[in-house]
């Protein structure tokens, strides 16, 4: 059932009463704008509703806003969330999020920032967002992902089809859908004390 609350698009989930943010198809009533301040919890026909969920381009090009703050009670956050958002330049991922889909922050304000890349990948909130390495055989045929990352977003590394090795540290506890999707990859090193994954994976 979909709902708008409080100027937020949601579809409710009335067995599960959790709440998922959807994308406004009504494009010329969008009008967000400034700060987002995502509620963990509605209330629609007096009833409760876990916001849990921050769909599939739920926010896509809504270039006037400028940061967002996420609930803890969010576990995922869908593809394209906040594409295009140009002027987005502050969000916080807390630690319950367990998935970021494709492309949720690409041509964003943090995205198109070079001061926010760290050795051609962008990491928000030890999430690594994304990773863009050069395409060439000479240039970072292998990579060692930040310690302290506990996320890896979908399809991060799908770009880097000549990457042949990937180190990932024991603080990582989600690895997303195609996220190591490398063509020419042959190598996943985890370490020995990761409590969630290992290279026999």
């Amino acid at each position: 059932m979909k709902k708008n609350i409080g100027g937020i698009m949601y579809c409710l989930n009335l067995e599960t009463k959790t709440a998922e943010i959807i994308k406004n198809e009504k494009i010329f009533e969008n009008t967000y704008e400034g700060t987002i301040n995502i509620p963990s919890q509605i209330t629609y026909g007096s009833v409760n509703y876990y916001v849990t969920s921050i769909g599939e381009e739920a926010f896509y090009d809504c270039n006037h806003i400028n940061s967002v703050i996420i609930p803890n009670s969010i576990v995922n956050i869908g593809a394209n969330a906040f594409c295009g958002c140009t002027r987005l330049t502050s969000v916080n991922i807390p630690s319950t999020v367990q998935s970021i889909g494709y492309g949720a922050f690409n041509d964003t304000g943090i995205y198109n920032n070079p001061a926010n890349w760290d050795n051609d990948a962008l990491y928000l909130s030890k999430c690594l967002i994304d990773v863009k390495i050069p395409l060439t055989f000479e240039i970072k045929v292998a990579y060692t992902i930040k310690e302290s990352t506990r996320l890896i977003a979908n399809s991060a590394f799908s770009r880097c089809i000549f990457l042949r090795s990937i180190t990932i540290p024991n603080s990582v506890a989600h690895i997303g859908d195609w996220a190591l999707d490398c063509k020419n990859l042959i190598s996943i090193i985890i370490e020995s004390n990761n409590p969630y994954y290992s290279s026999k994976n």
